[in-house]
């Protein structure tokens, strides 16, 4: 994973800053799966989010997201409001956008 921009705190706790610079709070990481697997995210309140898939597909909150679809949703709209899961196969590549409505 890379935090392209914005703030992020994972499910460990650990805390990470992009270099570059935000005028609202907002987080946009590149995920990529280099093996099948999955992938838990943690999610801000409040945030509205979206999952851009690039590459492949992921399975997330019972719903399929193929190549260049969006997957958006409120915090809210996850089973778990403090995070989500992304399950996929090696090679899958997706952007995880999110910010203050």
């Amino acid at each position: 994973m890379i935090l392209t921009t914005g703030s992020y705190t994972n499910a460990s706790g650990q805390h990470f800053k992009a270099p570059t610079i935000q005028y609202s709070k907002l987080v946009g990481i590149d995920v990529y799966f280099t093996e099948d697997g999955e992938a838990t995210l943690t999610l801000e309140p409040s945030f509205e989010y979206g999952i851009l898939v690039s590459e492949g597909e992921i399975e997330s909150e019972g719903n399929i997201c193929k190549q260049d679809q969006l997957f958006r949703f409120h915090d809210s709209d996850v089973a778990n409001n403090k995070s989500i899961k992304l399950v996929a196969k090696k090679g899958t590549r997706v952007m995880f956008i999110g910010g203050e409505h």
